[in-house]
């Protein structure tokens, strides 16, 4: 494993121990760690959105004018979009979707509380904002380690980092809602937060080994499943990893300045 993969490794193991140190010396309740989780989508994901539109400014690859993420609407629709706006739309939506549903969830907890002593879904503000501004601030050193080598990258290093910071959005968003139904259910919130962190964290770093490539061939149970149908699924497979290659040479294609 190369030098970067560490140093982002190390960026994502300080990203999911931060909240951990926050209940266990700062007192954060539970919804101030439910929320941090949920401001490290948005900022993260803002964080990508600007790695988008600098590497697009930089390179100019070809790739950065199309659809990358939504092959099925790239295939049948015949409106064109750019990888910064599909990107920049999949992630405000589910994220401030989510958010709605989250501050919605931890209202009604914390109005029908009726545990001993404060209720751990009250909102502190001030630990709210403490979280944040560490999010932040992790957030954009791991942004400025990327930005010295971001014209180097080609456009498949973002796409493939893009699809794998999606894929943790949606984890970390069903992390967070199973965790808070976990809490609920016992009522003993604090007692799942180092389950819910340490969940987090090898989700993460599981994340971050990247997505997996396609084989150079299909699976045998596919391929002989295929050939009961009559279909020559070796034959496919070779045309699609094919096409595929075709589409990821043109996408580092260069486009003209304006």
């Amino acid at each position: 494993m190369g030098l970067g993969k560490w140093i982002h490794r190390a960026f994502i193991l300080a990203m999911s121990l931060m909240p951990l140190a926050g209940v266990l010396w700062f007192g954060w309740s539970a919804s101030t760690l439910l929320l941090v989780f949920w401001s490290e989508t948005l900022l993260s994901g803002t964080a990508n959105v600007v790695r988008i539109g600098l590497h697009r400014r930089l390179t100019r690859a070809r790739g950065h004018w199309h659809r990358q993420i939504d092959d099925a609407s790239k295939r049948k629709s015949k409106s064109e979009t750019t990888f910064l706006a599909e990107y920049a739309t999949i992630l405000y939506v589910f994220t401030l979707a989510h958010g709605l549903f989250l501050g919605l969830f931890i209202a009604i907890l914390n109005q029908n509380w009726r545990g001993e002593g404060s209720s751990p879904w009250q909102i502190e503000v001030g630990s709210f904002r403490s979280g944040m501004l560490a999010v932040a601030g992790i957030t954009a050193f791991e942004l400025l380690y990327d930005l010295m080598s971001l014209g180097r990258k080609p456009f498949s290093w973002l796409k493939a980092r893009m699809q794998v910071a999606l894929g943790r959005v949606v984890i970390l968003h069903l992390v967070v809602i199973f965790g808070a139904f976990l809490m609920m259910r016992y009522e003993t919130p604090m007692s799942f937060l180092a389950i819910l962190v340490g969940l987090k964290t090898l989700t993460d770093l599981g994340a971050s080994a990247g997505p997996v490539e396609t084989p150079a061939k299909p699976p045998r149970w596919l391929a002989a499943l295929a050939k009961r149908q009559g279909l020559d699924m070796e034959r496919e497979w070779t045309n699609i990893i094919a096409e595929q290659k075709r589409e990821a040479e043109e996408d580092e294609l260069a486009l003209p300045a304006d």
